[in-house]
């Protein structure tokens, strides 16, 4: 019927794979595509997810070249507010908004509908090629930050670390446990389901990122920098050192020095490696714990006397690959927040 509209829920095939194309062509020699959405894949859950895409048809008027077209990707989540921040998740909810766009470009409204970025546009159908009704192909996506290459920078320092294993120079050593070199605090940082993004890192007992699980405000949690950090839960024992500001989960040891002039990258990674070779002494069967922390773990350290031998310990630091780019690093980091704590 001419004039008439069909509203249509499709699958892949007829939308955007190749082995649709033909019924596409046939399809806009005979009517015209007015508006297609891409559907929630979570769309008939629980029975099972799909990719799925609503178009909207009018029908008895073949499609032209210059006719525009409503794409749009819907995120209708009533849940979305609760998943974003309970659960850290990315949840958005714009079910409201398109349809608004959907009403008023039908309408030939089309001057108060306008493109957003990641999620709906106006364009004209690309009749060459696949000739695609998805809206994937159509709305821009956003103008973001050029962002460090970080991805890269571990994947080049894993490399460099591959496969090299650096024997242990040092013979002679003291053996002290971790409250002889530290006091020790226990963080107090609320779970990150809890927290707001921000801009301080939390430490949580993940064994990967350094232990930072994400970048929060957490303005209310106890926050350290120049700190040594243990897992003291599961499986536990793994220690990473921070020498920028941070905050910490209440499964996490903090761990400061009790001489604070001790800065130096080498020492803290040196100790940081004694405590990780007792990783072994926990598993699911003995799990890990402050107190089996501090009675089970020592740290073998050369000495002068009553005091570290820093020498012997930045000599063995210095055979490691990548160790002087971490200290350049670091001494950048300590010289930024000596100028923020000079402006603030």
């Amino acid at each position: 019927m001419r004039g008439g509209v069909l509203f249509a829920i499709l699958p892949g095939a007829p939308v955007t794979l190749k082995s649709g194309l033909g019924w596409r062509r046939r399809l806009l020699q005979r009517h015209t595509l007015r508006v297609a959405i891409k559907m929630p894949n979570d769309l008939f859950q629980p029975n099972v997810s799909k990719g799925t895409w609503a178009i909207i048809i009018e029908a008895g008027r073949p499609h032209k070249v210059d006719d525009e077209v409503y794409f749009a990707i819907l995120r209708d989540d009533d849940s979305a507010a609760f998943k974003s921040k309970t659960l850290g998740l990315e949840a958005r909810d714009n079910m409201d908004r398109i349809e608004s766009d959907v009403k008023a470009f039908l309408a030939g409204n089309t001057d108060l509908v306008s493109d957003v970025a990641l999620e709906s546009c106006k364009a004209r159908l690309k009749m060459s090629g696949n000739l695609d009704f998805s809206p994937e192909s159509y709305v821009p996506n956003e103008v973001g930050e050029m962002r460090s290459p970080e991805d890269l920078f571990v994947a080049l320092a894993r490399r460099t670390f591959r496969n090299q294993t650096i024997q242990n120079s040092i013979q002679e050593k003291t053996w002290l446990h971790i409250q002889d070199l530290f006091q020790v605090h226990k963080g107090n940082a609320p779970t990150k389901k809890e927290l707001s993004p921000g801009n301080v890192p939390l430490i949580t007992t993940t064994e990967s990122n350094n232990g930072i699980v994400g970048y929060f405000d957490v303005k209310d949690a106890t926050k350290w920098k120049n700190a040594i950090t243990i897992s003291a839960n599961g499986s536990g024992g793994f220690a990473c050192w921070h020498p920028y500001e941070f905050a910490a989960s209440t499964d996490v040891m903090v761990c400061t020095w009790l001489e604070p002039t001790y800065k130096d990258p080498a020492l803290a990674l040196y100790v940081c490696n004694e405590i990780n070779n007792n990783h072994w002494r926990y598993d699911y069967y003995r799990k890990c714990s402050r107190e089996r922390l501090l009675s089970d773990v020592s740290i073998g350290l050369p000495m002068k006397g009553d005091l570290i031998d820093l020498e012997k310990i930045q000599s063995q630091a210095m055979r490691i690959p990548g160790f002087t780019a971490i200290q350049e690093m670091v001494k950048s980091e300590l010289s930024k927040q000596e100028e923020d704590t000079l402006s603030s």
